[in-house]
This record gives C-alpha cells, sequence and structure tokens, in this order.
C-alpha cells in the first residue's frame, strides 16, 4: 500500500513539473514589474496587482482542477478544494475591483495578506509529502515561512501606503519565483534520475 502512494506521489510530481517551472517564472516577471513599472501611481499598481493575482489564482486553480480529475493524481481531494479555493479567491478580486473600486485598493492589501498566509501554512504542510520523494527538501517549508511571514508583515503595516506593499511584494514575488525555479530543477532531475531507472 505504501509502495502504491509513492509511486502515485512520483507521478503526481512527475505532472507537476511544469507547474514548478510556470510559477516560477510568473512570479519573478511579477516581481521585476512591481519593483520596476515606471510613471505608476500606487492605486494603480495595487489594482493591477489585484488583477494579476487574481489571474494567477484562476490559471492555477483551474491547472490544479484538471489534475485533480487524474485517478493516478496524489491526494486529489486536497488538491481539488485547494484548487477550488483559488478559482473562488481570483473571481472575487475581480469582483470586488468591478463593483466597489473605492475599496479596492485597502481590499487587496488585506486580501493577499490573508492569502499569503493560508498559502504559506498549505506549502509548510505539502513540504512533509515532497520530503518523502526528496531527501532533505527544506525549499517548501522555507517557502511555507517567508509567505506567512510576508502576510504577517503586511497585516502589521497595512496602512504603509500602496507603494511599500508593491514594493514588499515585488521583492516576496523575486524569492518566492527562486524557489519555485529551484524546485522544479530539483524535481525534474529527481524525474530524470526515475527515467533512468
Amino acid at each position: 500500500m505504501q509502495k502504491i502512494n509513492q509511486n502515485k506521489m512520483e507521478q503526481s510530481l512527475h505532472k507537476s513539473e511544469r507547474y514548478y517551472l510556470f510559477t516560477g517564472i510568473f512570479f519573478i516577471f511579477f516581481g521585476l514589474a512591481a519593483l520596476f513599472a515606471p510613471g505608476m501611481t500606487a492605486i494603480s499598481l495595487t489594482v493591477i496587482a489585484g488583477y494579476i493575482f487574481a489571474f494567477f489564482t484562476v490559471a492555477g486553480g483551474t491547472v490544479g482542477l484538471l489534475s485533480s480529475i487524474d485517478p493516478d493524481t496524489h491526494n486529489r481531494v486536497l488538491k481539488f478544494v485547494f484548487s477550488l479555493l483559488n478559482i473562488v479567491a481570483g473571481f472575487i478580486i475581480i469582483f470586488v475591483t468591478i463593483m466597489r473600486p473605492d475599496i479596492i485598493a485597502t481590499f487587496i492589501v488585506y486580501f493577499i495578506a490573508f492569502w499569503a498566509i493560508f498559502i504559506g501554512i498549505l506549502e509548510i504542510t505539502a513540504s512533509f509529502e515532497l520530503r518523502k520523494l526528496i531527501k532533505n527538501e527544506w525549499l517548501h517549508i522555507i517557502n511555507g515561512f517567508f509567505s506567512i511571514i510576508f502576510g504577517l508583515l503586511i497585516l502589521v503595516d497595512a496602512f504603509a501606503g500602496a507603494i511599500a506593499l508593491i514594493i514588499l511584494l515585488g521583492v516576496f514575488a523575486l524569492i518566492y519565483g527562486g524557489i519555485y525555479l529551484s524546485l522544479f530543477f530539483k524535481i525534474k532531475k529527481l524525474n530524470n534520475i526515475h527515467e533512468q531507472n
């Protein structure tokens, strides 16, 4: 039974290889855009950050939802619920942006903060499963703690201004993207070893 579960985890990890690659690239581009976007106001940057966040959660949730249908996917129910929450979160951002533009900046600040904390907890939980396949795998745990700290920093300093939020978001995105790219190369190496065997 344990061997079957491990095989499912390996198959699931193999299928998620591109997810880690595209997620890492996306966050790095987003981080650079947030830090170096010229001539944009704080509010417009916050709204754009909200739209990008919405797009990413909906797109990532859709990919995860389709993946959870595959019977070989490890922890299908957990992945399904998490993916569904991602999609709902994205549409909430879009809805509030359209219907209540007057509160969008404040809403996005708090929403991203709580979502980062939530994602961080899930990252740490997922790391224990991943460490069964990749020895000395700490990147997911570091990513999770970093995400929680990022969310708490936003909550503590929520009124420091949108510019500060964008800078913090940009730095977070660059580090987050770098960690995901590192995970991609680790998973790719692991997959190559399994293919050779």
